[in-house]
């Protein structure tokens, strides 16, 4: 398991905007010819949130489950990128990906997950 804590938009100033290409291609997502971007958030900055746009903490994880194929790539010595294209085989979620699930929901921002997990 691996986690990271963003920080959570404040309810009360976030600003509805639409994903940037380049937001896009740093998640990894491809946006279909005739279709428009998705819904995101920025921090603005109120009293509420003494004017950082932000206000709490969200935690962003990933979580490897280990089954047979993968502990069998354990024990013979797997790298890394091995172990991680076999766990996303069997459905893990990674840190950007939750993030940006996160991101759609109006949790975060797409520069929080891209600054927490750099």
């Amino acid at each position: 398991m691996a986690q990271r804590l963003a920080r959570r938009l404040c309810p009360k100033c976030r600003r509805a905007d639409v994903a940037t290409p380049a937001e896009m291609k740093l998640f990894g997502m491809d946006l279909p010819e005739g279709q428009t971007a998705p819904t995101v958030y920025r921090p603005v900055g109120c009293n509420e949130c003494s004017n950082t746009g932000y206000r709490g903490r969200v935690a962003i994880q990933q979580v490897m489950g280990v089954n047979d194929a993968i502990e069998s790539l354990i024990a013979k010595g797997a790298n890394s990128l091995e172990l991680t294209a076999a766990a996303t085989e069997n459905g893990m979620t990674s840190l950007r990906d939750d993030g940006w699930h996160k991101v759609l929901a109006g949790i975060t921002s797409a520069e929080e997950v891209l600054r927490v997990t750099a």
